[in-house]
């Protein structure tokens, strides 16, 4: 094997991204769990908020990690091409193989 094939700005940002998601959807639970309609939780007078904050935090973490697996899918398969390509040409050419790596 070569090397892997990757898009380091995409897989860094999606990374990022879902990390921020984390702590964004984090602080929405929080808040929403703590606030007071008189006197009472707001979860337990409007109990249609529970599903839809773990939705948000589905969609914005669960968004950018599934786009990076089916990412990184295709990375596998451009590295496996690529490597067989760059040892098919080698084996096949060991002349210009052999004097890449001379010079």
């Amino acid at each position: 094997k070569t090397g892997a094939w990757t898009t380091l700005q995409a897989s860094s940002f999606l990374h990022a991204y879902a990390a921020g998601q984390v702590k964004s959807a984090g602080t929405l639970a929080l808040y929403v769990s703590s606030q007071q309609v008189t006197g009472v939780s707001l979860l337990s007078t409007q109990p249609y908020l529970l599903p839809v904050v773990a939705r948000y935090g589905l969609i914005t973490v669960g968004g950018p990690m599934w786009i990076l697996a089916r990412c990184k899918h295709d990375w596998n398969e451009t590295t496996q091409r690529l490597n067989h390509n760059f040892w098919e040409d080698a084996i096949n050419r060991p002349e210009i193989f052999a004097e890449s790596i001379t010079k």
